[in-house]
């Protein structure tokens, strides 16, 4: 919400199939500079903004990161003019979920 445009929506979507499962959330502001970008989800990265820097430590997208790929996930971002998506996909299931159901 620190991100967005004041009064714009932040729109939450999950979706999935069978072996995959996504999360997206996508706001209407600034899009985010190429330089902060490059380093988004390393420990510690700030993006300047008018937001509090007290509420800021610099490791939400660090965590999401590891915990994502510890679940065999992945997660990326993407920006521009008409806003910034963040979207995560997971494995439906956990990791030898598969290979445990067929006995193996």
């Amino acid at each position: 919400m620190e991100h967005g445009a004041v009064g714009r929506p932040i729109v939450v979507r999950t979706s999935g199939r069978a072996d995959l499962r996504v999360l997206s959330v996508r706001n209407e502001g600034q899009p985010i500079p190429e330089d902060v970008r490059e380093r988004l989800f390393e420990p510690m990265v700030h993006r300047a903004t008018d937001a509090p820097a007290a509420s800021n430590m610099g490791l939400g997208l660090f965590v999401c990161r590891t915990i994502v790929e510890a679940h065999g996930g992945r997660i990326g971002v993407q920006t521009g003019d008409a806003g910034t998506e963040f979207r995560i996909e997971l494995p439906a299931g956990p990791a030898g979920a598969a290979d445990c159901a067929e006995g193996v």
